[in-house]
């Protein structure tokens, strides 16, 4: 169970709810404090982090009216909230994805346990291996490779490959002309790949 609301928090969810369908985009914290008559954006903000705090409201990082209630139906146990956080470019460089949104995911895709991100892939770079621009690829970041396990790894110069964790702890890159893995700095494990039709 989510935790409960005050009051006046559940009358500012609704209140973003609201506005959010009639305009397309959520309140400003000043809308909010007019609605409600309240003494300061101070008191707003805290409203607004009680909120977030208890899962009912998400927002974009450095986002004017980026208030997003989540949908109660992915308030169950059965799904989480992961950041899409990297974007992989034709370049194949890591990029901090500047739309930083989040994505549902289904627990059972993850294990118990780690810290998930999300990385949007734009890049024809893997198609042959059946990653396609527009994939997500949800990565753990983790020190436990299994030998079955796609790395992401990356140099100095923020360039990424993929590699895949082969039996004696060795790692193949997935495309020949990639450099040796001394080079590079193991980021992160791929534990789950989600496409859009």
């Amino acid at each position: 169970m989510y935790p409960t609301l005050t009051k006046k928090q559940k009358d500012i969810l609704e209140y973003i709810k609201v506005y959010t369908q009639l305009h397309g985009y959520s309140p400003s914290l000043e809308e909010i404090k007019g609605q409600f008559r309240l003494s300061a954006i101070s008191t707003v903000h805290e409203h607004i982090q009680n909120l977030k705090k208890k899962g009912y409201i998400h927002n974009e990082i450095n986002q004017a009216r980026s208030l997003r209630p989540i949908d109660p139906n992915l308030r169950e146990k059965e799904f989480t909230e992961v950041p899409l956080v990297y974007a992989l470019t034709n370049k194949d460089v890591l990029e901090i994805n500047k739309n930083q949104k989040t994505i549902p995911v289904a627990k059972e895709l993850l294990t118990k346990s780690g810290t998930f991100i999300g990385l949007i892939v734009d890049t024809t770079t893997y198609v042959e291996h059946g990653i396609l621009p527009g994939d997500i690829l949800i990565l753990k970041e983790s020190p436990d490779i299994k030998t079955t396990s796609l790395v992401i790894v990356t140099t100095k110069a923020n360039r990424v490959y993929l590699y895949k964790a082969s039996p004696g702890g060795k790692f193949e890159p997935i495309i020949k002309q990639q450099p040796a893995l001394k080079n590079l700095c193991l980021k992160a494990v791929i534990c789950d790949l989600i496409r859009k039709y």
